[in-house]
């Protein structure tokens, strides 16, 4: 069930698999909207391994372009999925490490679920939303020749290594929030070893938050 998927990539390993098939009752039957998708390798795992109802993403670059041509895609790129955020999703994933945008994802997603009771059908939104909130917490980093990286070589002081020491302070903000303002939550953290380059073994902590 577990598919390996290639993808083409220019920046360290940024989508271990191996997690995401614990999400799997998120994703079967179900409407799923990849927030800041990327490239869409997210997206391409999950529409490979699970049947997904429908199954789109929304990034602000160009990134996908690539992704979509190949492989059919559902990405709208270069938009900012805060201003374009479909509201009719059962699942919503995002992985973006900005917890003020992670933030107001929830708000407008439980603001327009208790606004839509004043609506008349079939706007009335009667099922709960899930958002899958995904944090890289920890991995090795490893120098990769396959790995283009002209700046910085892997020694502990990469973008990535810096992202990483930042993220204590941002799952601190995010549970901050979320106990805050009431919502419901479960925290699950997984280890996972998909192969021997920068990024491929490390542990992913996930916010699933239902509204």
């Amino acid at each position: 069930m577990n598919k390996s998927i290639n993808f083409k990539e220019t920046v360290p390993y940024r989508s271990p698999n191996g997690p995401l098939i614990n999400f799997e009752p998120y994703f079967t039957n179900k409407k799923v909207c990849d927030l800041g998708c990327g490239s869409g390798d997210m997206l391409l795992y999950v529409q490979n391994t699970f049947k997904c109802e429908k199954i789109i993403g929304i990034d602000n670059s160009s990134r996908s372009i690539y992704n979509i041509e190949k492989y059919n895609l559902d990405i709208k790129p270069n938009s900012n999925f805060l201003e374009n955020m479909p509201y009719n999703f059962d699942t919503y994933y995002i992985w973006v490490e900005i917890p003020n945008a992670e933030s107001q994802v929830l708000e407008l997603l439980r603001g327009y679920k208790i606004n839509s009771n004043n609506f008349s059908d079939p706007f009335k939104r009667t099922s709960d939303y899930n958002v899958i909130i995904a944090y890289n917490t920890a991995a090795i980093c490893k120098d990769n020749p396959d790995i283009p990286n002209s700046i910085d070589k892997f020694n502990g002081n990469c973008s990535f290594c810096r992202s990483l020491n930042a993220i204590p302070s941002k799952i601190s903000f995010l549970e901050s929030f979320l106990n805050t303002n009431n919502y419901s939550y479960i925290k699950k953290s997984y280890s996972y070893n998909d192969g021997l380059s920068c990024r491929e073994s490390g542990e992913f902590t996930y916010y699933v938050v239902t509204i």
